[in-house]
């Protein structure tokens, strides 16, 4: 008689464990949230003379003005200051060390504009040295967004040095 019961309670036990089981696959559906997968932190992409004059440009449409178009002789001259303003340790339209103001060396580099500007910017924080950033603190200054807006200006050109962004306009003849 032990043995009987032992034999009943074991196979009980056993079709009360297989039904639950069988329940709970068939009724399954997991209740169980997606995981979220992570993505990686990109790091912020230093500025570029196509990204920069991309940014301009947007802003130049914005306002009904024709895009401008790089001139690799004012990339030159932006660059020029650019790397001045590192190598010379400031940040200023005018040099210290020469005492010449950043739009005579976009005048020297291409004699033929009628008249010349300069916009500058230092991004000091590495995190935030992009060319959004440059294009946002310079449309946040009415000066800076008024040189980007001037629909007189054709010709562009753009210098990176470390944090310093100099962009140089031009209004040919």
């Amino acid at each position: 008689m032990k043995k009987a019961i032992i034999s009943i309670t074991a196979v009980l036990s056993l079709l009360l464990i297989g039904s639950g089981l069988f329940v709970m696959n068939a009724d399954s559906t997991p209740n169980v949230a997606p995981v979220a997968t992570v993505q990686p932190v990109q790091k912020p992409q230093p500025p570029t003379v196509d990204e920069l004059l991309r940014l301009v440009n947007e802003e130049r449409a914005k306002v009904g003005v024709a895009p401008l178009v790089i001139d690799a002789r004012l990339n030159q001259s932006a660059q020029k200051k650019a790397d001045d303003m590192v190598k010379n340790n400031y940040f200023a339209h005018v040099s210290p060390v020469d005492g010449r103001h950043g739009y005579e060396y976009a005048q020297d580099a291409a004699p033929e504009c009628l008249q010349t500007s300069e916009n500058i910017t230092d991004n000091t924080r590495k995190e935030d040295n992009t060319s959004a950033q440059a294009i946002h603190t310079w449309t946040h200054s009415k000066q800076h967004r008024l040189a980007i807006q001037n629909p007189g200006y054709a010709l562009t050109g753009f210098g990176v040095s470390n944090t310093k962004i100099v962009e140089h306009f031009c209004a040919a003849r």
